[in-house]
């Protein structure tokens, strides 16, 4: 081979390593974002399920224990509930007490953090 074969040669199997770096560290990057908003979707949909559940009778005894069990699980910074109607005005009060839980994450699932409201149904709590 001739010089300014094998120089050729080796220009181009530097780009190609180069492009298959890049490829290889934003592949590495979007997986760890999917893997991390998959997560997140979980948590979320956990935590306000669960909430309408309790609010209408069902899953956890009552929105104490959903708190301290959802706080525990998904490590929440801050998780709490009340009734809507201490800072809101509540026109449908015919149907039931509006109940109304918030929870906050920080750091990696910060997406994760959301409000939930739920017409209560049945017991006191």
């Amino acid at each position: 081979m001739r010089f300014h074969t094998i120089l050729l040669l080796v220009t181009f199997m530097g780009l190609i390593g180069i492009a298959l770096k890049d490829y290889c560290f934003y592949v590495s990057r979007l997986d760890k974002k999917v893997i991390n908003t998959r997560q997140s979707f979980t948590a979320k949909k956990f935590i306000a399920e669960s909430f309408r559940n309790t609010c209408q009778g069902k899953g956890f005894k009552n929105l104490e224990e959903w708190q301290l069990c959802c706080r525990a699980i998904f490590k929440l910074e801050y998780i709490g509930w009340c009734q809507a109607q201490d800072f809101m005005i509540d026109d449908f009060a015919d149907g039931g007490e509006l109940m109304y839980g918030k929870w906050l994450v920080s750091g990696d699932m910060e997406e994760c953090s959301d409000e939930v409201y739920c017409r209560k149904q049945g017991r006191d709590f």
